[in-house]
């Protein structure tokens, strides 16, 4: 009885080990979709918030506030802003 014990334990251990690592990888995955997931929100409230300068004819302001927030050009700053 102590020996099938021992297989058994081991055989757990065996199985175990490719367990927790492939959650690891898939934690780690899920990690990077939450933090991309984060950055296109970010992305999708600079998109409203131009559209809402646009919409009340701020434009000079929302071509500056996508310059600050993006680090963008003028000009392409301006086509952003017109493209929305």
């Amino acid at each position: 009885m102590d020996a099938l014990l021992l297989w058994i334990i081991a055989f757990a251990i065996l199985l175990a080990a490719p367990v927790i690592a492939v959650l690891q990888i898939m934690g780690g995955r899920l990690r990077r979709l939450r933090r991309l997931a984060a950055e296109q929100e970010d992305q999708k409230d600079l998109a409203w918030r131009v559209r809402d300068m646009k919409a009340a004819g701020r434009t000079e302001q929302a071509v500056f506030l996508v310059r600050g927030e993006t680090g963008m050009g003028e000009d392409d700053a301006r086509r952003f802003v017109n493209s929305l």
